[in-house]
């Protein structure tokens, strides 16, 4: 099970008869936006795997958990079938991803102090 892309996102709620539940759409509302800034960040991430995306990929995981917990405690998913599980499982694997970034920061901050020294000693 990957994390959903905004697109897919939408799909699944469609499968799940929600999406055009005017009932569901105060605890979507986030969602939605928060895949979309996820797959901004990591197509920058896997473009150029530097301090400032893996920051940005770090804050757009974080802001996809917020809206997933706030989905989960805002509606009973009992209706939606298996997307419970599925949100669930998200959760997990959007923290993993998290703690594997974090894991990668000290030596891109590293790397980063070298960039800046070397600009600096060339002056």
């Amino acid at each position: 099970m990957a994390i959903p892309t905004k697109a897919q996102w939408a799909g699944l709620k469609s499968g799940a008869g929600i999406e055009k539940s005017a009932w569901w759409k105060p605890a979507d509302a986030a969602v939605g936006p928060a895949l979309g800034k996820l797959d901004t960040a990591k197509a920058a991430w896997k473009s150029k795997k530097d301090l400032d995306n893996v920051r940005n990929y770090l804050g757009a995981l974080s802001k996809v958990h917020e809206a997933f917990e706030k989905f989960l405690k805002k509606k009973d998913l009992s209706a939606a079938g298996p997307l419970k599980t599925q949100i669930e499982g998200w959760i997990n694997e959007v923290a993993t991803k998290h703690e594997k970034l974090k894991a990668k920061v000290p030596a891109l901050k590293a790397e980063n102090k070298k960039e800046l020294e070397d600009i600096l000693t060339t002056f």
